[in-house]
């Protein structure tokens, strides 16, 4: 298996810039290594790299990615678009779950909170 090459992608989303690792392959279904995502004036910062894998849909139009233990599952119709996604994603999850006390969820939404903060902080 050759070796893949690290690259940085850059997406902008309003005023901030998403920094996000990549792995190249050439295709739009290249690994996601995420460890920053600055969305708004916020930046979130994953304790461990987090590596996504995009896929396209069962109808081959869409791209989609998904991480079930921190809920996220996004799609859109480029590479460019399902970033901007999963930025706007992670923001969400972080202010609706990790940031709501615990009486105000169900136990499904409290494990996803302990998921949250233990995979990423708000730096």
């Amino acid at each position: 298996m050759p070796a893949k090459k690290r690259t940085r992608a850059h997406l902008q989303r309003g005023s901030a810039a998403s920094r996000m690792s990549l792995i190249e392959n050439n295709t739009d279904t290249r690994s996601v290594m995420i460890e920053y995502v600055p969305y708004g004036n916020r930046t979130f910062r994953f304790k461990k790299y987090l590596e996504l894998c995009p896929a396209y849909d069962e109808t081959g139009e869409l791209l989609c990615l998904e991480y079930e233990p921190i809920g996220i599952h996004v799609f859109a119709d480029t590479r460019e678009e399902l970033l901007a996604e999963l930025a706007e994603q992670i923001c969400m999850l972080w202010d609706e779950y990790a940031c709501e006390d615990d009486g105000n969820l169900t136990p499904a939404a409290i494990r996803l909170k302990r998921n949250l903060l233990a995979a990423l902080e708000e730096v």
